[in-house]
């Protein structure tokens, strides 16, 4: 199987990698979840059966030639959906790394972990970015909404037996709709779950950018800082990436910004900070994108986002 619309993407701005080369291992809307703050959209394939999507040999070799092209901070495996879903991830993890020394981070919802398989084919990343956004069954599915297959005590024997496993950082991500689980019930009710974890470091993250769910909102500053001080010092506030000039050079633009947005919905700002371009050059590119039908805006909590059709 072929994606048409290749497996590398970026480098894209990430808040906790810096400039982030990505790797899409997984059709689009392929995941064991259906977060209703996903900003891909709904799952149109749900599961938890691993399957040899795309082939790691192309995977790899479309690999090797954007690293003569980008000098990302790291290489993530992420994009259209969850990539502990592919058989192959052993293969092209260790294939990766014989390819460049450059962090590869896995960015995962953390789902399967409970699966020997799955953790022995992560355990060469040198870092790991799993979620984990509920201390109760009851909101963890309310978020979620993951396979019959899968429960939180799953999902929490997996976290615990990979923190057991892997010798490199794992940083876990929180995220926080308002309304669901940002009552301080559900704070305490994480806190206690995330102990099973021991992760390196707690992020907090909130809905930013377009959510499959329209109801699904962020939590305000004053919120997300109080929440932070109660998980301690070992948590943080996930911050905006600051502007990149290293790309400026050498940014294939068109092609490379209808691949970021093809993964998540961007901003007029985000474009001009990966890129280094001026905004009135990057407005000049998305109406002419715009105009072309290639792409389509999309409005949430009153900033404009661009997204392809």
């Amino acid at each position: 199987m072929e994606k048409d619309s290749g497996y590398i993407f970026g480098p894209v701005p990430s808040r906790r990698l810096g400039l982030s080369l990505g790797v899409d291992l997984i059709p689009r809307k392929t995941c064991s979840f259906d977060c209703i703050y996903c900003q891909v959209g709904k799952t149109t394939d749900k599961r938890t059966e691993n399957k040899d999507f795309y082939e790691p040999l192309e995977i790899l070799s479309q690999l090797r030639k954007r690293l003569g092209e980008r000098h990302p901070d790291t290489i993530t495996l992420a994009g259209s959906g969850e990539p502990t879903l592919h058989k192959g991830l052993k293969e092209i993890i260790n294939g990766i790394k014989k390819i460049t020394d450059i962090p590869l981070a896995l960015l995962t919802n953390g789902s399967l972990f409970w699966r020997q398989e799955v953790i022995d084919a992560a355990l060469g990343a040198d870092i790991i970015l799993p979620t984990l956004s509920a201390g109760t069954e009851g909101t963890f599915r309310r978020i979620h909404r993951p396979h019959p297959e899968i429960t939180l005590a799953k999902v929490l024997e997996g976290l615990g037996r990979l923190r057991n496993s892997f010798s490199g950082k794992i940083l876990l991500e929180v995220m926080l709709v308002k309304g669901v689980n940002d009552q301080d019930h559900e704070i305490e009710a994480l806190r206690d779950a995330i102990t099973q974890v021991a992760p390196d470091r707690i992020q907090l993250n909130t809905v930013v950018r377009p959510p499959s769910e329209s109801y699904a909102t962020g939590l305000d500053s004053e919120r997300l800082e109080q929440i932070r001080r109660f998980f301690g010092d070992n948590a943080e506030i996930i911050a905006s990436p600051a502007p990149k000039d290293s790309l400026k050079k050498s940014w294939v633009l068109e092609r490379d910004l209808v691949e970021m947005m093809r993964r998540r919905p961007v901003t007029a700002q985000d474009i001009s900070s990966v890129t280094g371009e001026s905004l009135e050059k990057i407005n000049q590119l998305v109406e002419e994108l715009l105009s072309r039908r290639v792409i389509e805006e999309r409005v949430h909590e009153g900033r404009l986002y661009y997204t392809v059709k």
